[in-house]
């Protein structure tokens, strides 16, 4: 007979001790993992989530901005590159697009871009603009989305502006001079996208103010429009002074 509080058990192959029985008290016990195994294991948890916590809260910003991104990439989709996929952007060995048409820092602005849009052969260069005022970013968060395409000759390039925005923005419709260049605008009736596009040569520049979140009950228009002209006047090099024809 085995000594008091003597442990009974066996090996496997490996030469591993399994779960192992124990003399208590005349009674035999099954012998665990041991408690300090699983103390280590729930401190090593606890560890992880402290960490991943400190890396959300120090990347509240990014996640802003990559939320803006996201809402404005659907803008993309569904105002923008659809409306531009029926232009003739000219042949295919066209020099690509300089990222250089949108300026890559703007005061008062937190630029995400320029960039080449992806899948379009160098023709087409997009950023995003995100307000750092407290009014556009927090209380009615809002994001400016610019696209320059190049197309096949100046013509095309004259009449996209007016087109599209017949055709995607008809509410407010007008014709425009930002900074002396002529321009078309409008908007969407939910008022939630407010668009700006003129041409320069063969290029046609889209400018489109959007919500993040709902669309705000006092001044959305006002909003949306100083916002998209701001950043035009910033893409023209000027002040983005509009001015209405007559």
């Amino acid at each position: 007979m085995r000594p008091f509080g003597q442990t009974f058990g066996t090996r496997n192959g490996s030469g591993d001790t399994g779960p192992r029985l124990r003399m208590h008290r005349g009674r035999f016990r099954l012998r665990t993992p041991s408690r300090r195994a699983f103390a280590v294991g729930v401190l090593a948890l606890a560890g992880l989530l402290w960490v991943t916590t400190l890396f959300i809260e120090s990347g509240d910003e990014r996640e802003e901005l990559a939320a803006a991104a996201r809402a404005l990439l659907a803008t993309r989709d569904s105002a923008a590159s659809d409306a531009l996929l029926e232009i003739d952007t000219g042949p295919d060995e066209q020099d690509e697009l300089s990222i250089a048409v949108i300026p890559g820092a703007a005061d008062g602005w937190v630029v995400q871009g320029p960039q080449p849009v992806p899948g379009t052969a160098g023709s087409r260069v997009e950023a995003f603009f995100n307000p750092i005022d407290d009014e556009r970013k927090i209380d009615t968060p809002l994001v400016v989305y610019v696209q320059v395409t190049r197309v096949a000759s100046a013509l095309d390039a004259t009449v996209e502006p007016a087109r599209r925005a017949d055709e995607r923005y008809p509410a407010g419709r007008a014709t425009v001079a930002v900074d002396g260049v002529p321009a078309e605008v409008g908007h969407t009736d939910d008022l939630r996208i407010y668009y700006l596009g003129w041409a320069e040569g063969d290029l046609v520049y889209t400018v489109e103010a959007t919500f993040t979140n709902v669309v705000p009950a006092q001044r959305p228009l006002e909003l949306l429009s100083s916002s998209a002209e701001e950043v035009a006047g910033l893409v023209l090099g000027g002040g983005g002074t509009v001015s209405r024809a007559e």
